[in-house]
């Protein structure tokens, strides 16, 4: 499925962009001249979003999954943030990569497992003025093997990996770098936090 509309993308409430196939491999692409409003994509293969002059955000009501597919990989691309701290991207992916680039910031919130991993330089790329970013699992593991930046004014950074069904791995693992030009990392983790590579947090004041 691709869509290239000139203007704001919107998908009303409910609504649903769906490439589920039996190999896991069916794609969505959607490029908006400004924004993205989301309801619901279901895809088992890459999913990328690019918002080129806005936001991409979270337009269904309730709590579950804006992006849905356990095996999918998710891009992300906006000029004026992904999601808000009031209201998450939400999201069931097995892969994600973000980056924003003017204002606002980068906030998602993962149903399960996540891995952060490379499109470009970082696994996860913010700029401007805000800068911030928040990337948290319910129920999984966050493995950052692609170096997470912020060199926005604000620069605030979160990571947080969370268990909610008892024995469920749950570990915060810092396989590269998360670094902030001007605000504070946050890291917390309901199984444990690893640099199993060399990872580490660093801000610069």
């Amino acid at each position: 499925a691709t869509l290239h509309p000139p203007t704001p993308l919107s998908m009303a409430h409910g609504k649903r962009a769906s490439a589920l196939n039996a190999g896991n491999s069916g794609a969505v692409l959607m490029t908006a001249g400004t924004s993205i409003a989301l309801s619901l994509i279901e895809a088992g293969g890459n999913v990328t979003l690019t918002a080129t002059a806005g936001s991409i955000t979270d337009n269904l009501t309730g709590d579950t999954p804006n992006v849905d597919g356990d095996t999918a990989v998710l891009r992300l691309s906006a000029a004026t943030g992904v999601g808000t701290g009031l209201a998450a991207l939400q999201t069931r992916v097995a892969q994600l990569s973000a980056s924003n680039t003017t204002s606002g910031g980068v906030f998602v919130k993962e149903a399960t497992g996540l891995r952060l991993t490379t499109s470009g330089s970082q696994s996860v790329d913010v700029a401007g003025t805000g800068g911030l970013i928040s990337i948290e699992t319910l129920n999984g593991a966050l493995v950052v093997e692609g170096s997470v930046r912020s060199t926005g004014t604000v620069g605030n950074i979160r990571l947080r990996s969370g268990e909610t069904v008892e024995g469920t791995a749950a570990t915060l693992d810092l396989r590269s770098d998360v670094t902030s030009a001007a605000g504070n990392i946050s890291l917390s983790s309901g199984g444990g936090i690893v640099a199993s590579s060399g990872g580490k947090g660093q801000t610069t004041l």
